[in-house]
Order: structure tokens, then C-alpha cells, then sequence
């Protein structure tokens, strides 16, 4: 009898604990840009609830967009990066010349509770050139959250320092930062497996588990999945393949294939049955939302406003773009036939926790084998 109990009341959490989650992902806000400070919009209400309070030497200096904003799988939490002051201070007053990018601080934000911690940031007299830390830097494959959400990884670089880039873990629980890689490449995706990073596999706590060594000719890019298996997607140095074909190389058997399809982006809660953002690795827009089966539901057209910085909703059953150029009202949103809806004067620049994978017109890349990365003799 006290069995039946106890395997009735783990059952009632499991299916508590799940629906919880699904709820939180169900109702996770857009996170979206207003006046330059991060606001959670919510689409059941349509109210927008402020999230930071940038100082306006920031305001002036950084603007965010989607590169900037990393969501928890659960829905529940944010990580951001924003210009610490001094950085934000040189560039106001015309002290930094030409730069590609700024330094950075990271920062969390409990979606639930509205309480901020920050994750990493520049010592107290920090100035600009002197000691420059540049982290989550890369578009869309520098910050990689848990499945569970209870941790994320990120990469760091300091600024003339001989260490290169850095994988660096931070732990919910323990409020910690754990550097586990040194000249780490520009990549991670966390995967059921564990965190990859190039060929490298860590685990949570940053044991390493497995790292494989690339042909010579392969040049290490995106982490991808498909299906249940992890891939990195490589370029050959002697041999790109023909548009809308990428190489492959296996991260658990080691083998290279050529894959029929494009890098593209689809919600990391529900990679199976998501939408696809077909072609989507680090620029503006897709050439296209597709569905599992093929169907095309939304493609920017060309012409001004354009749609740009698309983002995926956490279910993967929609998706929202901001309109940029001559006529832009701001940001549409749009559901999984398609249809559209304006929520104007903001700009979106988050919703849900999105992976890599790739994709050929909706459907999952077909693999073949390939020679490319076959040595000679």
C-alpha cells in the first residue's frame, strides 16, 4: 500500500514538475527593446514590464538586438550583454576609433521574480585598452544554455591576453563561474550529451569526456543537431561544396558526410516538430519559415519594410521579426500558418531558446558520404 503512495505521489510530481515547465514556456514573454532598456512583453495581455535601467552613457553608446539576449530553455530566465561604462564613456567621447565590437558584461535576469545578478563584469577602474574582456561575443554560438536550464556556458576573451578564448560554465545553484577550456573555438551548443564545444565534449561540471581531432583541410564552425545525434559542421580548405550542401563531421564516430540542406535554427524545446528557419546561422533573416513537411509560411519579400532579426517562440510554433527601413512600425509576430500581427513601437530581440541544426527545406538534411576530408596516400 505504501508503495502504491509513493509511486502515485512521484507520478503527481513528474506530471506537476512537466506541466509547470510547459506552462512557463507556453507563457515566456518576448523580450523586447523600448526606449533602449530590455522589456518582457507578454502576448496574452499585451503588457510590457521593464526588465533593465541603463544609465544613459550606455543608452547612448550600445544598442541591444538579438545577438545581445539569451533565453532559458524553460522560459524562466534571461542572459544579456551589455557595454560597461568606462567602454560606453570612450566611445561617447570619441576615444576608441574604429572598433568590430565591444567589451562586454553579462548579466541574468529571473523572468519570475525580476531580480538581476550579474554573471561577469569589468573590475572597478577598468580603462579602455587595459584589460578588455569580450564575452558571449560571436552571433549565436557564444552562450549555450542547459536543457534543464540550470546552468549555461559562454565564451570570454581578454584583450591581449595569451590565454585566447575561453569556455567558461556558471552554475544557477551555486551563483559560480568555472573556467573549463582554454583556446576554445567559436562555438558551443549544450547538448543532452554535454556541452560541445568544436570537438570538444565537456560535462556539466567541466570534466572533459571526448575530443576528436579534424582533418588538416577541415576548418571547425557550427555545432549542430540532428535528430539525436551532435555534428560540427566544418569548411573545407580545399573543397567547398556547391551551394545548399555543407559538410558534416560525426562527433561521436568521427566520420565526415556531406549533408543536403543549410545551417538553420529551430527551437531547442522542440527541434522534432518546430518551425525552421531555413538558412538562419548569424544574419538578418532566413530565406524562409518552413514546416516540417515543407510548407512555406513566412519569407520576407524584398521590399521596404523589411523583416529582419527573427526570433523563434519556445514551443517553435511561431515566430516574431522586427521591420526595419523606410515604413517600419515596429514588431510583427506571426503563428504558425503565417499570420501576421503588429505590436508597433518596440523591437523584439528574444523569445525561446533556439539550437542549430540542418535542414532542407523544413525537413532534416539527407547525408551522404563524402571524400573531401580523405588524405591522399
Amino acid at each position: 500500500m505504501l508503495y502504491r503512495v509513493l509511486a502515485a505521489l512521484l507520478l503527481f510530481m513528474t506530471l506537476f514538475a512537466s506541466t509547470t515547465a510547459a506552462q512557463a514556456q507556453a507563457d515566456a514573454p518576448l523580450i523586447v527593446v523600448i526606449d533602449s532598456d530590455l522589456y518582457a512583453y507578454s502576448l496574452a495581455d499585451g503588457s510590457a514590464t521593464r526588465l533593465t535601467e541603463r544609465p544613459a552613457n550606455r543608452k547612448e553608446a550600445f544598442f541591444f538586438d538579438w545577438k545581445d539576449v539569451f533565453p532559458s530553455p524553460d522560459g524562466r530566465y534571461i542572459v544579456y550583454r551589455d557595454i560597461p561604462d568606462y567602454a560606453a564613456d570612450a566611445w561617447n567621447n570619441n576615444e576608441t576609433g574604429n572598433i568590430g565590437e565591444f567589451p562586454t558584461d553579462l548579466y541574468l535576469i529571473d523572468l519570475m521574480t525580476g531580480e538581476q545578478t550579474t554573471i561577469a563584469d569589468h573590475p572597478a577602474g577598468t580603462r579602455w585598452g587595459e584589460g578588455m574582456r569580450y564575452r558571449a561575443s560571436h552571433v549565436g554560438t557564444s552562450l549555450a544554455w542547459a536543457p534543464d536550464s540550470s546552468a549555461f556556458a559562454y565564451l570570454e576573451r581578454l584583450r591581449g591576453g595569451d590565454t585566447g578564448m575561453r569556455l567558461v560554465i556558471y552554475t544557477l545553484a551555486s551563483g559560480t563561474n568555472h573556467v573549463v577550456g582554454l583556446n576554445s573555438p567559436y562555438n558551443i551548443q549544450w547538448t543532452p550529451d554535454g556541452i560541445r564545444n568544436g570537438t570538444r565534449l565537456f560535462a556539466a561540471d567541466g570534466a572533459l569526456l571526448a575530443e576528436l581531432a579534424l582533418h588538416p583541410d577541415a576548418d571547425p564552425d557550427h555545432p549542430v543537431r540532428i535528430g539525436n545525434r551532435d555534428y560540427l559542421v566544418v569548411r573545407s580548405l580545399a573543397d567547398d561544396p556547391t551551394p545548399g550542401e555543407t559538410f558534416l563531421f560525426d562527433l561521436v564516430s568521427g566520420d565526415y558526410s556531406l549533408a543536403i540542406g543549410f545551417i538553420s535554427t529551430v527551437s531547442a524545446n522542440a527541434p522534432e516538430t518546430s518551425l525552421v528557419f531555413l538558412n538562419y546561422d548569424n544574419d538578418t533573416r532566413p530565406d524562409g519559415v518552413f514546416t516540417t513537411s515543407g510548407v512555406l509560411v513566412e519569407r520576407e519579400d524584398g521590399e521596404a519594410p523589411f523583416n529582419v532579426d527573427y526570433v523563434i517562440a519556445p514551443d517553435g510554433q511561431a515566430g516574431a521579426y522586427n521591420e526595419a527601413g523606410e515604413g517600419a512600425r515596429g514588431m510583427v509576430t506571426f503563428d504558425a500558418e503565417g499570420t501576421p500581427t503588429l505590436h508597433a513601437g518596440m523591437r523584439v530581440v528574444a523569445w525561446g531558446a533556439s539550437v542549430f541544426t540542418v535542414s532542407h527545406l523544413g525537413a532534416p538534411a539527407r547525408l551522404k558520404a563524402t571524400d573531401a576530408f580523405v588524405t591522399a596516400g
